[in-house]
């Protein structure tokens, strides 16, 4: 089992409110004594008030319809998909004037050293891995279509780069019919080394490879001084547009012999104070706030504790037997 560290991080850019949400369920149980962590992040639109209030919405029922489902981590995803689109209907439904609101999504369920996701929108996942970062999600916006239009020699490169459309979502969720959703067919397993980042697209600011040099040049500083370092340098551009920028930062480690017997531990801290989770608890945040947790994990714990258990035991039987 390898160690997982994980760390959030948000600004506001050059926007007076924030539309970006996340929430993180650690040690969460799935029934039949299957335990993961949830990763969930979305990016709202429609407004100052639309955006915020349809991306805290989607994140947190989402998060809801996943715990309450059954099944595999698919079918978890869809239950969450569909509670969150209905959830975010109803508000409509009550609320008419913010009918052009939606949000973004982007899931992660990480089993032991596994990951399965599911995306709607063009909020990014990468994956980190022998100097490469490679997106695995796919982009609902308009830039691939472009992008393809390109290559059939449709229109240039520079064209693309510059079309007012390339940032248009093909895809959201809106409380209307979802058009195009991604979900992982088979999950991929991680190695150790491997980071994996969910991101809102306020952080595309930055190209493919100045994420991808982050990362790399802070591969051995904790998840939270990789983001500040990220968010550093999103701001230190000074983009007049400057979207809001959130990002989930996932490390994995192989775990060094004296780490088996801590088990799974969770340190979590804000700016504003420090906590521990308990079991099946979520992390969740919306506005310019750092927030990081640490996990640590073993799956051996139980297996240790048992064999100490039992050597103290005959110990005492032994002591027992020689000094009656």
């Amino acid at each position: 089992m390898n160690n997982i560290e994980c760390s959030v991080a948000q600004i506001d850019g050059a926007r007076t409110y924030q539309e970006d949400s996340y929430r993180i369920m650690s040690d969460l149980p799935i029934g039949e004594g299957r335990r993961g962590h949830l990763y969930v992040l979305c990016d709202g639109m429609g407004g100052h008030a639309g955006g915020g209030v349809a991306s805290r919405l989607v994140c947190e029922r989402f998060s809801a319809g996943f715990q309450s489902a059954s099944g595999e981590p698919k079918e978890r995803f869809v239950q969450g998909v569909q509670e969150a689109n209905q959830s975010l209907a109803r508000e409509i439904k009550m609320q008419p004037a913010l009918k052009s609101m939606g949000s973004t999504l982007v899931a992660v369920w990480l089993e032991e050293n596994r990951i399965w996701w599911i995306s709607i929108g063009d909020s990014p996942l990468w994956l980190l891995r022998d100097g490469q970062l490679t997106r695995l999600n796919e982009d609902h916006s308009m830039t691939p279509v472009l992008r393809k239009m390109v290559d059939l020699g449709q229109m240039t490169q520079a064209a693309a780069d510059t079309d007012g459309k390339r940032h248009i979502l093909r895809s959201a969720v809106n409380g209307t019919d979802i058009r195009l959703m991604d979900i992982s067919d088979q999950p991929v397993e991680l190695q150790s080394d491997d980071q994996l980042i969910l991101a809102s697209d306020g952080v595309e600011t930055m190209s493919v490879e100045g994420i991808r040099d982050v990362l790399m040049t802070t591969a051995s500083h904790s998840c939270q001084q990789a983001l500040s370092e990220l968010m550093r340098q999103i701001t230190a551009r000074d983009f007049p547009e400057q979207d809001n920028a959130s990002a989930i930062l996932i490390k994995v480690s192989t775990p060094a012999w004296n780490t088996l017997s801590p088990g799974y531990r969770r340190n979590v801290s804000n700016l504003e104070g420090e906590g521990r989770l308990k079991a099946g608890e979520s992390l969740k945040g919306e506005g310019g706030e750092l927030a990081r947790f640490l996990m640590r994990h073993s799956g051996q714990r139980k297996m240790w504790l048992w064999v100490v258990v039992v050597a103290i035991v005959l110990l005492l039987l032994i002591v027992t037997g020689v000094f009656v």
